[in-house]
């Protein structure tokens, strides 16, 4: 055979070749993505070089940049000192309006502070917020109406305010009790929003849930006549049907321990008036149960999620562990208003972790992180019926209160602090960017 012949033979296969790889990357383009990567992260830090100091924070898109919800908001020098570029020239804080109640962040974490209202009274206790399908950021808090703070769990009132342009508007006191609004995050759900109506659920201490409605402007608050045992970590979801699905974290009687937990789920089909009876949805191989996450997509599917706490053999928890613990992630979809929920297989075990995160993407995939603060580290997974390996994030040093959503450009965004010294702490952001 020639030396010509041979090179038309290689010319001709690697033409194949080539044609073939173009053909299957074209096919795999059409393939759902379910991975991505974080970028480095960055700082936080305002347009004059101060860094930001963030608590746990809502992460949301807002005007193509990232709007970091929370109060306080405040900010540090290069060395660590305390600033108030709200109210220049002090050394503290003497109102709650000179501090910030969010920023708007760019890619690189450069941001600009948005101030709270004037008219803000009261210390806002656990501040979260949701923006709605057309765009506008609502925000509920809580407060135990006195000066300073002498409760960070059972609260007095519960507040809301919106984002008009880039201002909050004067805070409306919705809900006032004796003291029994439970409004941390584990006793709240999120801000549920379908169409122009908001939904979220409370913890009333001795009490149980409340639902609480807000449409046409007006607010509303109806008891949930289930066991007021069954009220840790509520999530809702409202579906294009009308029923609203709640999933909780309810006690279980076990032979060997008192901290066994379960999902639970109950749906309203009349707007809140009425609730089923508790449905047990988790199995005693994915107990105990924390963290508890639900979602809706546009089909009215239903998404639950949450971490079990398990010894570092995999076996379920006989003590409940404050501060990260092994254990797995477990993910169940019900098509039908949350009668029936298929298992998917849970993810592999975590050594240690703590917070999880989530949020449901584009077609269908959910992205997951949790705190490993032992290895000062964020583990990040997804999942399309089934987990991805972790990937790991350095979060050094001292890493807390991570906080995951949808910033600018319709990424996920991921915030946390971390802690420079005792007295000095400042905010990290990492952007996700789905595989191409």
């Amino acid at each position: 055979m020639t030396v010509r012949a041979i090179a038309l033979i290689l010319a001709s296969a690697l033409t194949l070749f080539v044609t073939s790889l173009a053909h299957a990357q074209a096919a795999a383009d059409t393939q759902l993505c379910t991975s991505g990567r974080w970028l480095p992260p960055r700082p936080l830090r305002t347009h004059d070089g101060y860094t930001i100091i963030a608590a746990r924070t809502s992460v949301l898109p807002f005007e193509g940049k990232t709007l970091l919800a929370t109060w306080p908001l405040r900010t540090s020098d290069s060395v660590g000192h305390i600033v108030y570029p709200l109210a220049p020239g002090l050394t503290a804080p003497i109102a709650p309006e000179q501090l910030a109640m969010g920023a708007l962040a760019d890619s690189d974490g450069v941001s600009r502070l948005i101030p709270a209202p004037h008219e803000l009274a009261v210390y806002a206790m656990h501040f979260e917020a949701s923006r709605d399908e057309v765009g506008v950021v609502h925000a509920l808090f809580g407060s135990d109406d006195s000066m300073p703070v002498t409760s960070m769990i059972a609260l007095r009132s519960l507040w809301y305010t919106h984002l008009e342009g880039q201002r909050w508007t004067v805070p409306e006191r919705i809900l006032t009790t004796d003291g029994k609004v439970m409004f941390a995050p584990a006793m709240r759900s999120p801000i549920v929003t379908r169409g122009r109506t908001l939904h979220a659920v409370v913890a009333m201490e001795g009490e149980g849930l409340r639902y609480l409605r807000r449409e046409r402007d007006d607010w509303t608050n109806r008891h949930i006549d289930i066991p007021p045992t069954m009220m840790g970590f509520p999530r809702l979801a409202a579906l294009r049907t009308g029923r609203l699905a709640l999933i909780v974290q309810a006690g279980r009687e076990h032979p060997r321990t008192s901290s066994m937990s379960s999902v639970d789920v109950s749906w309203s089909d009349d707007d809140g008036a009425h609730w089923t009876r508790p449905r047990r949805i988790s199995d005693s191989t994915e107990e105990p149960v924390y963290d508890l996450q639900l979602f809706a997509d546009e089909r009215d599917v239903l998404y639950a999620f949450w971490f079990q706490q398990t010894d570092s053999t995999g076996n379920p928890a006989l003590h409940v562990a404050l501060g990260g613990s092994p254990g797995r992630i477990h993910a169940a979809q019900s098509t039908d208003g949350g009668v029936s929920w298929r298992h998917s297989p849970p993810s592999t075990l975590l050594a240690n972790a703590t917070d999880l995160q989530l949020l449901l993407l584009p077609h269908h995939t959910a992205l997951a992180v949790t705190a490993d603060l032992r290895d000062e580290r964020i583990v990040s997974l997804t999942w399309s019926g089934r987990w991805s390996q972790p990937e790991l994030i350095d979060a050094k040093p001292q890493p807390f209160n991570p906080s995951l959503g949808l910033g600018g450009a319709q990424r996920p965004v991921l915030v946390w602090g971390i802690t420079r010294r005792p007295d000095w702490t400042i905010s990290m952001m990492a952007t996700y960017v789905p595989c191409r």
